[in-house]
Formats: C-alpha cells, structure tokens, sequence
C-alpha cells in the first residue's frame, strides 16, 4: 500500500476560467490554514477578538490565540472591540503560556502550549459599534408614536442569564429602555397629560400602566405617584396608605 504524503490545508484564490483543457485557475494566491504549518512564519489570519475577566486573545478557526506586541507583552484593545472581525499579521510561535481555557476557571491557570502572534498588527474589518449595536437582540415589534410620544411595548426583553425571580415591569422596562429615555428626554405638559391618559386607560396593558406612571413619577407629577401609592394598600405592604405616604 503506498502511503501519501503529508497536505497542508490551504486556502486558494484566483479566477477559473474554462478552456479546451478544462478548467484552470489562472494567477492563483494562496496560504496555509492549519496553525501548526505556519508556526515561525509570517501569517495573515482574519478573525475575531474576544475578551474574559481582562484577558485578551485572537479566536481563529475555534482556536485561541495570544496577540503580543513586539516588546512582548500581551495586546489589550478597548471594550467596543469585543466580537469584532479583524486581521491580524505577525510572526506565528508556540509558546508554554497561561491557558486561554481556564480564564474563568482558575486564578493560577496551567503552562500550556499556545499559539502566539509576535509583533502582531490589527486592523479592523468592521465598523466601531457599541456593545448593544453588535449583540443586542432582534425584536419582533418596533417602537410607533401616538400623538408623537412613544408607545411602549407590552414585549419582555431577552436575557442570556435568567434569575427566575425577574416581573414583567422589570423586563418590559428593559425592553422598552430607548423609548422611556426619548420620552423623559422630551417632557412638556403635553407629554405629561398623554402618559396620564394612557395610564388610566384600562385598555392598556396594566405593566404598561405602571411604566407610565413610574415615567410621570420620575418628572415629579402627582398623577403618576398617586396611582403607584394606591398600590401600596394592604395586604400588599400591610400599611395603610398613609402611613406608607407619611414613611416616603
């Protein structure tokens, strides 16, 4: 049986063309893909830079990879720069470093073999975005105006990590955050009398209720503290309203 060689994993481009000898790749580039063949070469990788409790590093095809200047210490980057696409060159080594695996996991994390980029030079493929451009989640509905204010939304927001003791006026408050900032940012006695009205509309859903009344609370009108005061009543606090109003 003969046995083949050894193939690199590469990576090719260029333009087919097809001619009476079949098809040909006509000014082809190409490069390595797999790490261990490039170990002491100059690379080119495109991939994403992540971040855990400080630390630093390259993901590259599902592998973790250190970025350390010329001088030697490992690159830092600003928080936007979380789960951003970049490509990176440098001089690809393996070197016995602290686990990029065990971040989390121990404070005194094991020597293992690393893959890392020397003299590494990043520039980014993507724009600058704010954390909540680049990971906050697709809603099913969008914000409309009535009478120019913002309806809220009777929609909970996504978590990744739930508690399980979360109320709807937390997580409808969470999801309808830009619309009550744009609404308390525009306050006018206008504005006022409409949360009122949409507060003391039954037909509005009764989280919602309580949003636009913490919102007419919040601009230090009476409406909306009275209607929060009123559910204060036993057997909710056990206190009578006024000594709970006399207590605040």
């Amino acid at each position: 049986m003969r046995l083949l060689p050894f193939l690199p994993c590469l990576e090719i481009r260029g333009t087919v063309r097809r001619s009476d000898a079949g098809l040909r790749l006509e000014r082809p580039l190409w490069k390595l893909l797999n790490l261990a063949d490039q170990v002491d070469r100059e690379i080119d990788i495109t991939g994403h830079l992540w971040s855990l409790n400080g630390q630093w590093w390259l993901e590259y095809r599902g592998t973790r990879l250190y970025l350390v200047t010329s001088a030697g210490p490992v690159m830092t980057f600003k928080s936007n720069d979380h789960g951003r696409s970049v490509r990176v060159t440098g001089t690809l080594l393996n070197q016995d470093r602290p686990s990029l695996e065990q971040i989390s996991l121990k404070t005194d994390r094991d020597l293992v073999g690393c893959f890392v980029v020397r003299g590494a030079r990043v520039s980014y493929l993507e724009a600058d975005l704010a954390w909540s451009q680049r990971f906050g989640p697709l809603y099913p509905g969008f914000f409309r105006l009535e009478d120019d204010v913002p309806l809220l939304l009777a929609e909970t927001s996504f978590r990744r990590n739930n508690f399980g003791n979360e109320t709807n006026a937390c997580l409808f408050n969470e999801r309808n955050y830009e619309a009550i900032g744009k609404t308390l940012r525009e306050m006018s006695p206008k504005v006022l009398q409409i949360l009122a009205r949409r507060m003391n509309d039954p037909a509005t859903e009764k989280t919602l209720r309580l949003l636009y009344a913490a919102m007419l609370a919040r601009a230090n009108d009476e409406r909306g503290r009275s209607y929060l005061l009123k559910l204060t009543n036993p057997p909710y606090l056990g206190l009578p309203l006024s000594a709970h109003a006399s207590s605040a």
